[in-house]
């Protein structure tokens, strides 16, 4: 067997090869079948532990914040959707994989290649369109101070729209795709799920689409990088201000707690007395809190508004009624931005690895596309190696709700809870 030829040849050598050699071409195909179900298994072992992992992710990640997370977070709706696509991504998405992997030669069913294809496409489009809005929402919120703008409806909006566009582009799956019958060698012939290009015009439709696509994804893959750029910028900028915010607290608290433990015990001594001589009222004091320090700062000066993040530093207002952060002591501040912060930083990492996921899918939906029988015509190296850039095409809904479990506080407090039954 000759180390570049082609799977092809190395099947009809096989066959070539052996003692009881099947006359019947259909049993030839048989065997054909069963020698690629082989070399799929381990993609099919691998898209079994992914489904599990993503199922059990997303349906818990879809419970939490359904029913124990606080409704009235602001990022909540888009979590919540995008859990609900990377759910149904998961199932639908598996199912193809294991179709093709199962019957890799005799993939005939019409109906089940395009619904498959149909809902998958559908799915994927639509994470894409949701992680470019959370994008633009996080630049929003972090860099502009605009986050009481986007209201609950807006966001429904904005997911309707990525369903209904996903639902156009995906529909030229159900019109050309089905159970292609192809040929494998020059005397045998299987089916596959593919697109039909023997229909008029479809040559140029299911090319077009997919660079259509993979350029629409490119696209949005920048604007993501781009805008988190930004907010990774605030938010190294934000690290930096409140170090020097916690050792002023601690400055205030070190000039001011004997001062305060001084100012009660006269006040008491002083109250004792007139307990004793008259019933004249006592007086009382109150504690002076060590979350409310004075806002001074070394040089005794007031202490000053922090600018707006436009200039790269924190926003002035962190919480959504502004009327209340003026009296917002520096303990609720830094925590309302720390949360902020853990937010943006678990967006950037569920959307690096989607778009990590994004380069091995549009590649291999490319050259499946171009030509179904490429598969039959490259070297066993090739063959491994576009399986396992379809195999990293479920990264992206296996590993997000993973992701918001790691950066999410309020999460992980509720899934400690559920699992020690506090």
């Amino acid at each position: 067997m000759k180390e570049n030829s082609s799977i092809v040849t190395n099947v009809t050598d096989f066959f070539a090869n052996r003692s009881s050699y099947h006359e019947s071409d259909d049993d030839r195909l048989d065997e054909m079948n069963k020698l690629y179900q082989s070399l799929y298994m381990y993609d099919t072992v691998l898209h079994g532990i992914f489904l599990t992992f993503g199922l059990l992710g997303n349906v818990l990640i879809i419970y939490m914040y359904s029913f124990k997370i606080s409704k009235t977070r602001d990022d909540r709706h888009y979590i919540l959707s995008l859990a609900y696509v990377d759910f149904l991504l998961c199932i639908f998405c598996s199912s193809l994989v294991f179709s093709k992997n199962l019957s890799p030669l005799r993939f005939s069913n019409d109906y089940a290649c395009k619904l498959l294809m149909f809902f998958t496409n559908i799915f994927f489009t639509m994470s894409l369109f949701i992680l470019v809005a959370i994008c633009m929402h996080r630049y929003r919120h972090t860099c502009l101070s605009m986050a009481e703008t986007v209201t609950t409806s807006t966001k429904l909006v904005v997911v309707g729209f990525s369903l209904a566009v996903s639902f156009v582009i995906a529909l030229l799956k159900l019109i050309f795709y089905k159970g292609l019958k192809v040929e494998i060698t020059q005397d045998i012939m299987g089916h596959v799920c593919s697109a039909d290009m023997t229909v008029r015009g479809s040559e140029v439709l299911v090319l077009g689409i997919t660079i259509f696509l993979i350029i629409v994804s490119a696209g949005g893959s920048i604007v993501m990088i781009v805008l988190y750029f930004f907010v990774a910028q605030v938010i190294f900028k934000q690290l930096d201000q409140f170090k020097v915010m916690r050792r002023q607290k601690l400055r205030f608290r070190n000039l001011y707690g004997n001062l305060r433990a001084s100012i009660i015990n006269a006040f008491e001594r002083e109250n004792t007395g007139r307990r004793s001589s008259s019933d004249a009222p006592i007086m009382q004091l109150d504690v002076i809190s060590e979350e409310k320090p004075p806002k001074i700062n070394e040089d005794g000066d007031n202490f000053k508004e922090i600018a707006t993040c436009e200039k790269g530093t924190l926003r002035k207002n962190p919480s959504k009624n502004r009327s209340k952060t003026k009296t917002m002591s520096l303990a609720v501040y830094l925590s309302a931005n720390r949360k902020a912060r853990r937010s943006s930083l678990m967006f950037i990492a569920v959307t690096m690895v989607t778009i990590f996921s994004y380069i091995p899918t549009w590649t291999y939906v490319f050259l499946d596309a171009k030509d179904p029988t490429r598969w039959f015509k490259i070297s066993l190296v090739s063959f491994h190696f576009l399986v396992f850039l379809r195999t990293l095409s479920a990264l992206g809904y296996v590993t997000h709700p993973w992701i918001y479990a790691y950066y999410d506080k309020c999460l992980q407090k509720e899934i400690k809870m559920i699992i020690f039954r506090r």
